[in-house]
């Protein structure tokens, strides 16, 4: 592409309408109103904002009161050209609640109006108080002579708790708590409680779930205990007036005989509404004896340490209304019982009246046909029919598991199966169930709203998807194959309110779009269920929007899948048996993360389980906290995520807290690691680790490799933190084993005579030159073969996996090659993530897939919501926007992409100092647009993307020619798109220049009904791909928007470009 860029100086500005100087999104400790540990200098931070170009921070001035009270620090004006303040001032009173304002000043200004926030000080001694259990209730009743003054509540609940005083619920999130590991560290709650309490009688009541503390999901790896069998533990002690008014003993009464029958991460909840205890939670409550209350038990084995809550917390982000309800069909003809259920799942035969008297057919492995003539597929368990007789000839029901154990082995491993089976005997039932599809798969619950006879029991079974070959039919059914043993059903029995019963579970949560519900009375309706979708509620960060539809679907799927992701620690998935925070992950998309989201407290929060989780010889797990799953050491890769978190705060956010306080941990951390090259013998190839580039989508590279890109990346960012810190001399360490495992790395593994490293593949190609290993000679060479391998032999697609990913996209960026790298992203057939969000069997709706090929794999590993590939949201954002650097540092450079394909991107994003805006339209010229199939004729539930705009631009003039367009399965890039004669349709071109010829913008529909059927056989999705040429020569328009806190702005725009 050839063509040039327009260079702007500009000064800061902001975006507000003239006038005063004022501050915004004011932070203790990176959130509002943070709870600080006693004896911690809080840092407080805020968005200077101002309405006039050039009003840059020149000074600052910070003041704290206590709440409602006396001034107890003013720091003057002082010289300060940034948004934070740390406290230098004399020690704070703990368990207070405090305010504190701060106001600015710019060159020649008046200063902005005092604006002011709050914080609390936490506990500093627990006092008399006990970690009790009892049961998943808890209460005290107490009086007071008087109602205090400042009040507050400091509570630690574990695994999960809810809160109530006095019988209002208080407001600590909708999951409270926080996983960490719980023998080193747990967190506390801080609130204010003054206007709650009175005079006289007070009640406090706490429920308690077992959450991410139920040791049967979550077995702890690392400094397990006594008291790991204790799941839910309770501490805590109310201050008023500076006493002690309440804590935690064995005065408070507990018992386990409440409505909430069995609560579970994985498997959900059971409540019975019939054994609730209405005024439990409130004063002068007289318990039956059946509700069997009785003195809470000391627990003395638990001793963790307590630090407040310094995250946000989980709350409801989005609740929705069901796009669709489905009646699933049994598919069984009349008088005949059976189904299919896909591996996993439990096939449920129940009987209206008779007992099963004999097995007419059952396969589990890969039956084919529908009930009533199912056939043995090329996969069959010959302990099939035994099995089932043995289990429910002679019953009116049986409950058939679709599992290897079950029957007695794997008929066939690495095979997506299924359960067939049909029974004589006794008569089917009419079927209540239904299945609801909310249109987008999130992390949360539903809510229920019924009204029926006590007794009356409803069962709510959550999903991804639906049921489809190969693991069964498609008839309506969901498939919960790939959540393996997890349960994920909530069960809840009414109580017979004649007003009718609200239902929402308490201490669980599942990642799904689709729920069945059974048992329900009545017809279930949009307004009786509706989605809640929760997670750690981090502000987001960014919105995006460009002319590619693609590169939007694909930043918003990254952006939701990464919020469902966002339970307290980064989980790998909402869904499955597991749910953990894996480092891999965590790695690998810290960075979008960290664009995406406002995470700098939830990273830190991370970064502090990460060194609860290592002991005294460095090393890390590959999860944390260390439960359930993975190995110590880590797969070095997955172990990065420490220096790589540390280091995104500081290139992201601008702040090198992190890197100080976790110094000596992050030196702790390499020297293990050279402990284990030195046990290889120092030769990368014998360092085995577990999974490296983990679900590629072509040949593997070699784990070895990964290992020792990793291990060179971390160390050059431990250069770069130890400058930045004036750590000289570990600078020149840091700098010395980069120098040296550059050289191990290229005797391992470069082969000279073929110029590249490993399989010379795409991994091993983007993660060599981004690890910096190539010598001057190799380095453009390596790059071109790469392209070469991108653009040609792979027509536009990846091999890669999830660490290649993260990789090619960088380098890609990084070396300017963002038009190869808009190609790439832009892809909608296999392997790709337009391929994820676009194919005719799952399209998703709002996540991205765990593997390429989701829709055709088996159970094993399969989750529909991860954010492993949402690495790829960091290249969309800063590539499009042209920004690099969010850290707000003096000067900022903006240079969008110059990507023929992309003609108009706006974005907007939330820096730590303020609102950063880039919106630009390259006019006139070579336009391009594409575009898949409707998304509401693949699926009626997602967001139609139904039109595809050419746009000439306000200065463009108009379309003058169309010299490309088809409808079929067209390929190629703009520039260079070539249709598919065997699945294109006639004479699109013409149609096409028809509606816009003359006109400087059209809108050109993606549905089939709009287009001539192709010819040939189309497999797969349809997409519209057209090219025109506007009447007037490229331009370009912007509007840019930054910080005042930012002093001088470079802007390189796109001026204009031409097919190569």
């Amino acid at each position: 592409m050839a063509g040039g860029v327009v260079l702007l100086m500009l000064a800061a500005c902001c975006v507000l309408a003239h006038g005063a100087l004022t501050v915004e999104n004011m932070r203790v400790q990176n959130i509002p109103e943070a709870t600080i540990a006693p004896g911690v200098a809080p840092t407080f931070s805020w968005v200077p904002v101002s309405a006039a170009r050039g009003d840059s921070p020149t000074a600052a001035r910070v003041l704290i009161r206590v709440a409602g009270g006396d001034l107890v620090f003013d720091s003057g004006k002082i010289a300060h050209t940034g948004f934070r303040y740390t406290y230098a001032g004399p020690a704070l009173r703990p368990a207070t609640r405090f305010e504190w304002a701060v106001q600015w000043w710019a060159a020649g200004t008046k200063p902005s109006e005092l604006v002011w926030s709050a914080f609390t000080t936490g506990l500093q001694d627990w006092g008399n108080s006990s970690w009790i259990d009892g049961g998943g209730m808890l209460r005290k009743e107490f009086n007071l002579v008087k109602r205090p003054g400042q009040t507050l509540i400091n509570i630690a609940g574990v695994g999960y708790f809810q809160l109530f005083i006095n019988g209002l619920r208080i407001d600590v999130g909708t999951l409270s708590g926080a996983w960490t590991t719980w023998n080193e560290r747990v967190l506390y709650f801080t609130y204010d409680i003054t206007h709650i309490l009175q005079a006289g009688p007070n009640a406090i009541g706490v429920l308690l779930g077992h959450g991410w503390r139920d040791t049967s999901s979550f077995p702890p790896q690392y400094a397990q205990s006594p008291c790991d069998s204790h799941e839910r533990l309770l501490r805590a002690v109310i201050v008023g007036d500076g006493q002690n008014i309440v804590l935690t003993d064995n005065t408070w009464s507990a018992t386990e005989h409440g409505p909430i029958v069995y609560d579970s991460v994985y498997n959900g909840e059971t409540y019975d509404a019939r054994l609730e205890q209405p005024g439990w939670d409130a004063p002068n409550f007289t318990p039956l004896p059946a509700y069997g209350w009785a003195p809470a038990n000391i627990v003395t084995c638990f001793n963790p340490a307590l630090t407040p809550f310094g995250i946000p917390v989980i709350r409801v982000d989005v609740q929705r209304r069901p796009v669709l309800f489905i009646p699933p069909a049994s598919g069984c003809p009349a008088g005949v019982l059976g189904g299919m259920v896909a591996e996993n799942d439990n096939l449920v035969l129940q009987c209206a009246s008779g007992v099963i008297s004999s097995i007419t057919f059952a396969s589990f492995g890969t039956p084919t046909g529908q009930c009533g003539s199912y056939k043995i597929g090329n996969c069959n368990s010959a302990n099939s029919t035994k099995a089932v007789s043995d289990l429910c000839l002679g019953k009116a029901s049986c409950t058939i598991p679709a599992t290897n154990a079950f029957f007695g082995g794997d008929p066939c491993f690495d095979t997506a199966k299924s359960l067939a089976v049909t029974v004589a005997g006794c008569q089917p039932p009419n079927s209540t169930k239904v299945v609801v599809d909310f249109g987008e798969n999130l992390s949360g619950w539903v809510r229920l709203r019924v009204k029926g006879s006590a007794g009356t029991t409803i069962t709510l079974r959550h999903a991804e998807v639906l049921q489809h070959p190969p693991y069964g039919p498609v008839d309506g059914n969901i498939y919960v194959g790939n959540l393996r043993t997890a349960k994920a059903t909530d069960v809840y029995t009414l109580k017979g309110d004649p007003s009718g019963e609200v239902y929402e579970p308490h201490f669980t949560y599942h990642g799904f779009q689709f729920v069945e519900v059974s048992g329900y009375p009545g017809t279930l309706t949009a307004d009786d269920i509706t989605q809640i979708h929760f997670h750690t509620l981090a502000p987001v960060r960014v919105t995006f929007n460009s002319s590619s539809a693609i590169l939007n679907a694909i930043q918003n799927n990254a952006l939701k899948g990464q919020g469902s992701n966002l339970m307290s620690v980064p989980t790998d998935c909402d869904q499955r048996d597991e749910r953990l925070g894996w480092m891999g992950d965590a790695d690998l998309t810290a960075d979008s993360f960290a664009i995406n989201y406002d995470v700098q407290a939830f990273q830190d929060n991370f970064l502090r389980n990460m060194v609860d989780a290592q002991p005294a010889d460095g090393s890390l797990p590959d999860v944390v906290p260390f439960a359930r799953y993975g190995g110590r050491p880590a797969d070095v890769s997955w172990s990065a995520a420490f220096p790589q978190n540390v280091y995104v705060r500081y290139k992201i956010n601008g702040d090198l807290t992190p890197a100080a306080d976790l110094w000596s941990s992050l030196s702790l951390y390499f020297g293990n690691l050279a402990s284990q090259f030195t046990k290889a013998g120092g030769n990368f190839q014998k360092w085995n680790t577990p999974y490296g580039d983990w679900v590629p989508a072509g040949p593997k590279v070699s784990n070895q490799l990964c290992t020792a890109f990793s291990y060179i990346y971390n160390a050059r960012q431990m250069v770069e933190l130890a400058t930045a810190l004036n750590k000289t001399a570990d600078a020149a360490v840091y700098q010395q084993l980069v120098t040296k495992l550059v050289a191990d790395y290229n005797a391992a593994f470069y082969n000279s005579a073929q110029q590249c490293w490993d399989n010379c593949g795409q991994s091993s190609y983007a993660l060599s030159l981004l690890a910096g290993v190539a010598a001057p000679d190799v380095q453009q060479v390596a790059l071109r073969a790469l392209i070469n391998n991108v653009v040609s032999t792979q027509s536009n697609h990846v091999t890669v996996g999830i660490i290649g990913a993260k990789a090619l996209f960088k380098l890609l960026h990084d070396t300017s090659n963002v038009q190869v790298g808009i190609d790439l992203a832009e892809q909608t057939t296999y392997p790709s993530w337009g391929y994820m969000i676009y194919n005719t069997v799952e399209p998703a709706p709002s996540s991205l897939w765990e593997l390429w090929d989701s829709p055709s794999e088996g159970p094993g590993m399969n989750s529909r919501n991860h954010h492993m590939f949402s690495s790829i949201s960091e290249f969309i954002v800063k590539s499009a926007s042209g920004i690099d650097d969010f850290s707000c540092r003096d000067t900022l450079t903006v240079r969008p992409a110059q990507a023929l394909g992309l003609s108009r991107a706006d974005t907007t994003i939330d820096t730590v100092c303020g609102k950063l805006v880039v919106k630009y339209e390259r006019t006139g010229g070579v336009q391009c647009a594409k575009v898949p199939e409707g998304q509401s004729a693949v699926n009626p539930a997602m967001i139609a993307v139904d039109d595809v705009v050419l746009d000439c631009g306000e200065e463009g003039g108009v379309i003058q020619s169309i010299d490309f367009a088809s409808w079929g399965q067209p390929s190629g890039t703009c520039g260079a798109f070539s249709a598919n004669e065997s699945c294109a349709a006639a004479s699109v071109d013409a149609l096409v220049a028809a509606q816009c010829v003359g006109r400087a913008r059209c809108a050109l529909s993606s549905k089939a009904t709009a287009w001539p059927a192709p010819r040939g056989t189309c497999t797969g999705p349809r997409r519209l791909f057209v090219q025109a040429t506007c009447s007037a020569p490229h331009g370009v328009t912007a509007e840019i928007a930054v910080p005042a806190a930012i002093r001088l702005s470079e802007v390189h725009l796109p001026l204009g470009g031409t097919p190569a």
